[in-house]
């Protein structure tokens, strides 16, 4: 059956490893003691903070090896193998032995995508490793989870048994796997808060088609999630459900760092672009989000005319002060803004916030041709 695993953190070591040796010594790049796993190592690498990634490194396929080995020669090894991976990972990972051979590796703010990069690493570098060692035929002798830590309500012990887990389900065929947390159950912030830390999010883009002629070319932006079966999903019903809790405007730091990435490479060669980009309540109801947002763009040294920003009227009824306040101050920073689905009964939010374009619920043009209208 399979155990979570007690990990040791293992020191980078001047001293000679043995595999008896209990606890970290003196730090060195030089080397890396093999430690056997202790309740009190088990905590310390099971409370690491922060974000991260850890990884659960086991051999596998081991009976083509190690019948031919004595104790000596599968001592030096597995010393082989540690100092290979302490060679691959950055400075500042945590690396434990577990029960021979098994390693722990904890890796702090790793960017995101170099999970997959460090697992391939590792797996190219330990099995040709064991064959030059043993002489024994090239295999797959590395079986590696990964599992992500300090995002969607993961702790350091949560990645710890994930990647364990996950670790077990390569052992027949070796290489690493990712673990991939489920998302499809949470709610409100706690979906986007995973869809983010998971990057499920991505933005689609919609041409708007201009009623008369006209040289700009608009688009505006949608949010889409991939939800846990890889489908990618319209995630406005989603957006619309958050409240103004402080932690959503992260949502929209986002998507405007994402428009400002894909304007950039777009504008100077086209620049009659222009994109829309809708804000959530939590940013129109925020104090500090219009500071920030002149800030960032005014950074990014992109033409003010090449993007702008939309509120519904339903945000505009909701939060009516806080809107005025935020469209006012786009207009006098040279920032266009749009209203959208603004219903024949909104009116009064249209003339209250002045923005520069307003966009018609259906409802409304549906009545253009009743008589009241």
């Amino acid at each position: 059956t399979n155990t979570a695993p007690t990990a040791a953190i293992a020191e980078r070591d001047t001293a000679t490893p043995s595999s008896t040796d209990a606890g970290p010594a003196a730090a060195s790049p030089a080397a890396v003691s093999i430690a056997i796993d202790t309740p009190s190592s088990l905590h310390a690498l099971a409370e690491l903070a922060g974000k991260g990634m850890m990884y659960f490194v086991s051999l596998c396929n081991v009976a083509n090896f190690r019948a031919a080995m004595d104790f000596n020669s599968h001592t030096q090894l597995l010393q082989a193998i540690q100092e290979k991976i302490a060679s691959l990972v950055p400075d500042n990972a945590h690396i434990a032995n577990y029960a021979g051979e098994n390693w722990v590796i904890a890796v702090p703010e790793s960017e995101t995508g170099a999970e997959a990069s460090l697992g391939r690493e590792i797996c190219n570098a330990i099995d040709p490793l064991i064959s030059t060692h043993t002489g024994a035929a090239a295999d797959k002798y590395t079986a590696i989870g990964i599992s992500k830590y300090g995002i969607a309500d993961l702790s350091a012990q949560d990645a710890i048994e994930k990647s364990f887990n996950v670790c077990a389900s390569q052992l027949k065929t070796g290489g690493f796997k990712v673990f991939a947390p489920r998302i499809d159950n949470a709610q409100g912030s706690a979906a986007l808060r995973s869809a983010m830390e998971l990057d499920r999010l991505k933005i689609k883009y919609q041409p708007i088609i201009g009623l008369h002629n006209q040289s700009t070319q608009w688009y505006e932006a949608f949010i889409f999630m991939r939800n846990d079966a890889g489908i990618e999903q319209d995630a406005s019903a989603l957006v619309d459900s958050l409240g103004i809790e402080k932690d959503n405007v992260a949502l929209d730091q986002w998507l405007v760092n994402e428009a400002i990435s894909a304007l950039s490479s777009l504008v100077y060669e086209n620049s009659q672009i222009s994109l829309t980009v809708p804000l959530t309540s939590s940013a129109v109801a925020s104090g500090e989000f219009a500071e920030w947002l002149l800030a960032t763009m005014q950074a990014s040294s992109l033409p003010k005319d090449c993007l702008s920003f939309s509120i519904t009227a339903e945000q505009g009824q909701d939060y009516e002060a806080q809107s005025k306040a935020l469209l006012t101050k786009l207009l006098e920073n040279g920032f266009k803004s749009t209203i959208t689905d603004v219903g024949s009964d909104q009116l009064a939010v249209v003339k209250a916030c002045r923005p520069d374009y307003v966009q018609l619920h259906t409802s409304f043009t549906e009545k253009l041709n009743a008589e009241e209208d």
